[in-house]
């Protein structure tokens, strides 16, 4: 993946189980967990790509550990989980906040 806004291919594909092959950009390095996740290659390194992608085909245990961890990652970053986390925070806002005006 080369363009700056990733869109849902990271997050779709890390529910999946598929770790992130992509070039470093301000979105991939903001999103992936570059060796745990998926693997991020220099900006327009087409070698360094290809040689990623070989280098997985011959020892596929990195890539293995990258499939569970993205799924893992996926999982925990659910719409669910975060609205429950803004619910969260907006509670203890009101509750800070008529605490101070008590």
């Amino acid at each position: 993946h080369r363009t700056a806004d990733f869109g849902r291919a990271f997050s779709f594909g890390g529910a999946a189980g598929l770790p992130v092959l992509a070039f470093r950009t301000p979105a991939s390095a903001a999103t992936v967990y570059d060796g745990q996740d998926g693997f991020l290659t220099p900006l327009d390194d087409v070698q360094g790509l290809a040689e990623r992608i070989a280098s997985l085909h011959r020892v596929r245990q990195p890539l293995a550990a990258a499939s569970h961890e993205a799924r893992r990652r996926a999982l925990e970053n659910t719409r669910a989980q975060w609205f429950g986390l803004r619910a969260e925070w907006t509670r203890s806002l009101f509750q800070e906040s008529s605490l101070a005006a008590s």
